[in-house]
């Protein structure tokens, strides 16, 4: 297969962005041959013969931290003119917070002639975000050729991963790889048919390798959810030699959310008193008390989540300016509720139409979405969204699971363990559209007179009640 061809010397020529040791590490095959196509895919403007993702965890020397390099490695058989003008330009860009250090590219004609790539062909831009974008042209293709890039991006270190591995394109072999240090122990899954990568010890290293053949294109459906239905690979990190238990579990988040969120100081507490005086909430049942400490925060406290810095999340300066940042916004909720005495359960959750939250398998880079859930309700509120009112909340997370902060004492000390737990569908009588028309006649004329009421509920309510939010009371 084609990962066979991927050995001997790095000898063509190397767009280097930085002076990197793993970069003049990674090799592709000097002398390849033009591969063939299964007939399934023969039919297709342009199939990837080869879509490889690499990551490499490689420790720096004097325990100076751990450097993260992640290749993409992607060739692709060009089989009629429209593959032809998708793929005579490629563009490579950075994930957040990263940088490319290395991008290649060569052209294999259909006849075994290699055309490698000039430095002048390939070209910097930053984009929006002030990221160099690397862009590849290759020229002169034509049916029956081969382009064969792969860029490496170093990127900071984290214990969670994800790579998606079916595109809108065929792929012949899909290649996953995780390269660590022996003294880790990850855990990984494959989704939608991906096989979970396994592992082998080989000196101080730890790999982990999954191989999918003939992956099908998978194309966007009206009214289907593409992204969570994609074949992909997660990983986390689950041990070390250090570790005596398992890192990184739902128990652990929930205890970082406890601690971040549930701790307030005096002037914090005091501030907030002011904030729901006039609300007059003993005289309320649970219910009134959720809907009037909500009504409060999204009328007077304007959520900007470019908001960066402790001004924005410490309480008693979020209410002096009315502005703060998510963290502060979630804060000033429960803050609220716990002085008004609501009983809650605050959550973490993800949009289950682009990747839902697998309770079997704590990847944290997936919860991001808070809500909170009310026990003496049993109905839930999505604090950050802002043309939502309890207890309305978006479908994306409901049928979805949330890990929920269960607050536990024992004796003096309060902490939290998580409840795992799915927010369930909202029963389809719940959202309606009624068209009631009160008709009668005037006696003499028979002209019609038709008093008419269109009336929403449940989600056929929710763009309604956005507008609503949104304009003045007249």
């Amino acid at each position: 297969m084609i990962l066979n061809n991927l050995k001997g010397l790095l000898l063509a020529p190397v767009f280097l962005v930085g002076n990197n040791l793993y970069a003049q590490t990674y090799q592709w095959n000097e002398s390849p041959k033009v591969e063939a196509v299964p007939d399934s895919f023969k039919k297709e403007s342009a199939v990837f013969l080869l879509d490889k993702r690499e990551l490499k965890y490689i420790p720096q020397e004097k325990d100076k931290g751990v450097d993260v390099y992640r290749t993409v490695h992607r060739i692709v058989k060009l089989q009629d003119d429209k593959g032809i003008e998708y793929f005579n330009k490629m563009t490579v860009a950075p994930s957040s917070g990263g940088s490319i250090i290395e991008v290649k590219g060569r052209t294999i004609k259909a006849d075994g002639k290699v055309i490698n790539l000039k430095q002048d062909q390939i070209r910097t831009k930053a984009n929006e975000n002030g990221d160099e974008q690397y862009h590849l042209a290759f020229e002169g293709i034509e049916i029956g050729d081969e382009v064969e890039m792969f860029y490496i991006e170093k990127r900071g270190l984290s214990s969670f991963g994800s790579e998606i591995m079916q595109t809108g394109l065929p792929v012949v072999h899909a290649s996953f790889k995780l390269v660590i240090p022996s003294f880790w122990i990850y855990d990984t899954k494959g989704y939608n048919g991906f096989p979970n990568a396994k592992d082998t010890v080989i000196g101080k290293q730890r790999i982990y390798t999954a191989d999918q053949y003939n992956v099908d294109a998978i194309d966007e459906e009206p009214y289907s959810d593409l992204t969570p239905n994609l074949q992909r690979e997660e990983f986390k990190l689950s041990y070390t030699e250090e570790s005596k238990s398992r890192l990184y579990t739902w128990n652990d988040l929930v205890k970082n959310i406890y601690t971040n969120s549930y701790s307030f100081t005096d002037k914090e507490l005091k501030a907030v008193n002011k904030f729901i005086e006039p609300l007059d909430l003993d005289k309320k049942t649970s219910e009134e008390k959720i809907k009037a400490i909500e009504a409060a925060i999204i009328k007077d406290i304007v959520y900007d989540e470019e908001m960066r810095g402790d001004a924005y999340n410490n309480l008693s300066l979020l209410l002096e300016k009315k502005t703060g940042n998510e963290s502060g916004v979630v804060r000033l909720f429960i803050a609220c509720f716990q002085l008004a005495g609501v009983k809650h359960e605050l959550g973490l959750t993800s949009n289950r139409f682009q990747l839902p939250l697998d309770d079997k398998f704590e990847n944290w880079q997936r919860p991001e979405i808070y809500v909170f859930y009310f026990p003496d309700t049993k109905q839930y509120l999505t604090p950050l969204e802002t043309t939502l009112r309890y207890p309305m909340i978006s479908i994306g997370i409901r049928e979805n699971y949330v890990v929920f902060c269960k607050i536990t004492t024992v004796g003096t000390l309060t902490s939290a363990i998580a409840s795992v737990r799915k927010i369930p569908k909202l029963d389809m009588s719940e959202s309606s559209n009624d068209l009631n028309a009160d008709v009668t006649f005037d006696k003499s004329s028979m002209t019609p007179l038709i008093k008419m009421t269109d009336s929403y509920r449940g989600y056929l309510a929710v763009g309604i009640r956005e507008y609503v939010t949104l304009v003045t009371k007249d």
